[in-house]
């Protein structure tokens, strides 16, 4: 016996409640994978940030990496195409010389976070050259920034 013939002698019913079932599982799947490869996304777009901004090409900086990756294998990262282990991550972020942290979306890690604090008040003094202390105050009131903008000259 055929496919088609088992599907014509189960009743319409059931059928009918095997494709709906079905269907919410692939809505589900696609909801929850759609969730995981935006991760991906964010993550390879901050790679690509960092890379460019260190001056490292794709190929120079999966070089750096051990085993080295391919060009390929960082252009597929950085577009989220391919997942990352949790070993590379770190690799990657010691050849761009950031801290892990910095290459999770910020969603990942929590507003209010102080790892993420940390990470701006980072952020500030390296490439704004505040001083640690301003930066720790600045992160710890971020009305001060208003305020500073609007007596700003």
């Amino acid at each position: 016996m055929s496919i088609i013939t088992y599907v014509l002698l189960v009743p319409s019913a059931i059928l009918t409640s095997v494709i709906l079932y079905i269907e919410a599982i692939c809505a589900y799947k696609l909801s929850v994978m759609a969730k995981i490869e935006s991760f991906y996304v964010a993550v390879g777009q901050r790679i690509r940030a960092f890379r460019t901004n260190v001056g490292l090409t794709q190929d120079q900086l999966g070089r750096l990496l051990i085993p080295p990756t391919s060009r390929v294998s960082i252009a597929n990262v950085e577009s989220g195409k391919q997942r990352i282990l949790s070993h590379t991550l770190v690799q990657l972020a010691e050849a761009l010389n950031v801290e892990l942290v910095e290459l999770l979306p910020a969603r990942s890690i929590g507003l209010n976070s102080k790892n993420n604090d940390h990470a701006i008040a980072n952020e500030l003094v390296s490439k704004a050259g505040l001083s640690k202390t301003a930066a720790k105050k600045l992160v710890e009131n971020p009305q001060a920034l208003k305020e500073w903008k609007e007596h700003e000259p």
